[in-house]
């Protein structure tokens, strides 16, 4: 209640720059014996904290301290309340250091015309008929959002936009970095890009029987684009429920916990849809304690569900809820965590057929359930940071890919892939054709996201330089394979604009970078290995899934692999030795 008090104090001064609430925040500063001169919501509240998480220690060691043993805490709870503090300051704009009384106003109002803009040039792409949007009026719009993007950050206090957005919301901070992390991809990828580019243009001649000099760049990428073949194949070996059962397997083998669905005929809550179904976790280790519940959406849904859209919906965070009651005043009451995972999925045709996914339908129903559990196995008690609260962009993607990761093991895939009439396992050429194809068109995924990546950094951190020049540069960089025409083509610099929220999508090369690193340590002890795999993921759970975002990204993974992640094992895994 006091540091709730001294922050409305503080929000008067700022506000109102009143002299008398100015000399009551100077007596409240000499009462907290603060040495700092200026008393601001984030020392304060850490001096406060810190003196409540003291007493609580002082108040909780035992006489004999050899009579009760200590349970191994993953998480700082000192360091969980402080991110927790500073989530909600921020939220309420009132985590700015410097006495600047018009920057509130002055962002708000920055935030609508960017918002405005952004409209404006989504519904000028909606209604262009061919994707390159008009270059008269959207270079105006986007010129005006990088303006007033820029605007913002220097009312702040930071030299660009990206500075602003890699300090509060990303685990590297450093733009320098990152563009580090992009250059050695394209001196690794870009080679072997060039070579497949080559092997497409031939396999076009060879189909389309025609001369050389009619087959281009673009129908080597159209090539490259398609589908593999195997997917198609897999598909018999990918029944829907045998994909689920696999899918619950490796959770409860990786982190001990035991998923069953709420059947029909006992269900008591209800769904929006007749084909959304409902888990509920359980934790194996702890005499199959609840841990939280999930719903699955998994079919299409033309009239209400946006084409290829997979994602995982936090509901409801797993924290300690404060509620106030007639009898007994304050009561806290512990909420359990509850997600939705919604995927893209083709029905069957009748409710009695099997229903098949592709592998990448596969994949993406294991990333958005590795999401999900990210969510779910939180055991922080503020839900300001439980869960994927407050996880650092760039960090948030890395479980859910881990977990994806399993399904290039041949143990893991095979163990649950059988053919859905014969219960035959998948071929080993099968297999190996699904490697093949991964490795062969792993690079050229990941100089594509190189290339958006920097280019959105360098839109953000640049300021004397036009969009066709970085735009230009990026292409000469990454994809000089590119036609002149092509690169002209600034429907990528839209593309990144139109979302709304800046994406920075560097974020998912990094996650990838971390995900790999991990999937390395499993395969250091042995995915063949089950004891030492299954204390490994335990030991994934506790430091990182469990956590959320009560402690720093990188923090929890130097307590998961004792040490910062490197891009070995990503390298590794796309085939870029």
């Amino acid at each position: 209640q006091y540091l709730r008090n001294l922050l409305e104090l503080y929000m008067k001064v700022k506000v109102k720059q009143s002299t008398e609430d100015y000399r009551m925040l100077q007596m409240a500063q000499m009462k907290l014996n603060c040495s700092s001169t200026i008393l601001t919501p984030t020392n304060a509240a850490l001096i406060l904290l810190t003196k409540e998480h003291v007493q609580e220690k002082q108040e909780q060691v035992p006489s004999d301290q050899s009579k009760r043993p200590q349970d191994k805490k993953h998480y700082d709870e000192l360091e969980v309340k402080r991110r927790a503090l500073e989530w909600i300051l921020e939220r309420d704009g009132s985590l700015q250091e410097e006495q600047n009384y018009e920057c509130a106003e002055t962002e708000e109002d920055t935030l609508l015309q960017i918002a405005e803009t952004l409209q404006e040039l989504s519904l000028l792409k909606m209604t262009n008929s061919i994707r390159q949007p008009n270059t008269k009026y959207a270079l105006a719009k986007i010129y005006k959002v990088l303006t007033l993007r820029h605007q913002k950050a220097r009312s702040l206090g930071y030299n660009s936009y990206a500075d602003f957005f890699l300090s509060k919301n990303m685990m590297i901070k450093n733009s320098q970095e990152i563009s580090s992390l992009h250059n050695t991809i394209a001196q690794k990828a870009l080679p072997v890009v060039l070579q497949h580019i080559n092997q497409w243009m031939e396999e076009e001649k060879r189909r389309t029987k025609r001369g050389s000099k009619s087959v281009t760049f673009g129908d080597a990428f159209s090539s490259s684009r398609n589908k593999p073949s195997v997917w198609g194949e897999l598909a018999l070996y990918l029944e829907m429920e045998t994909v689920l059962k696999g899918m619950f397997d490796l959770c409860r083998r990786l982190f001990g916990v035991v998923v069953k669905e709420e059947t029909l005929a006992s269900r008591i809550h209800q769904t929006w849809d007749r084909d959304v179904r409902i888990f509920h976790l359980f934790d194996e280790d702890k005499e199959m304690t609840y841990l939280a519940s999930f719903y699955l959406d998994p079919f299409k849904r033309p009239e209400n569900k946006m084409r290829d859209e997979n994602f995982c919906l936090p509901l409801i965070d797993g924290a300690m809820q404060t509620h106030t009651t007639a009898l007994s005043g304050h009561a806290s009451v512990k909420t359990m965590p509850l997600a939705c995972v919604v995927c893209d999925i083709m029905p069957p045709d009748w409710n009695d057929s099997p229903c098949f996914l592709s592998f990448d339908e596969t994949v993406n129903i294991f990333h958005e359930f590795g999401h999900a559990l990210h969510q779910m196995l939180t055991v922080v008690d503020f839900g300001f940071v439980a869960g994927l609260n407050a996880v650092e962009f760039d960090a948030v993607e890395s479980p859910p890919q881990l977990f994806s990761l399993f399904l290039y093991d041949e143990g893991t895939l095979k163990g649950f892939a059988k053919h859905y009439r014969t219960g035959q396992q998948i071929p080993d050429e099968l297999f190996d054709e699904l490697i093949r194809e991964r490795l062969c068109r792993s690079s050229l995924r990941i100089l594509e996201q190189a290339f958006e990546g920097q280019l959105e950094i360098e839109m953000h951190a640049a300021e004397n330089e036009s969009i066709l020049q970085i735009l230009e540069k990026c292409y000469d960089r990454f994809m000089p394979y590119r036609t002149k025409v092509e690169k002209g083509d600034f429907s990528k610099v839209v593309d990144i604009l139109v979302d709304g929220n800046p994406e920075f999508r560097c974020r998912y090369l990094i996650s990838e970078v971390m995900s790999c690193d991990a999937f390395a340590a499993f395969e250091e002890v042995g995915l063949s290995n089950d004891a030492e795999v299954k204390a490994l993921g335990r030991k994934y759970r506790e430091t990182i899934l469990s956590v959320g975002g009560g402690c720093s990204a990188s923090e929890a993974y130097r307590r998961f692999r004792g040490r910062d992640f490197n891009t070995e094992a990503f390298f590794n895994q796309n085939g870029l030795f």
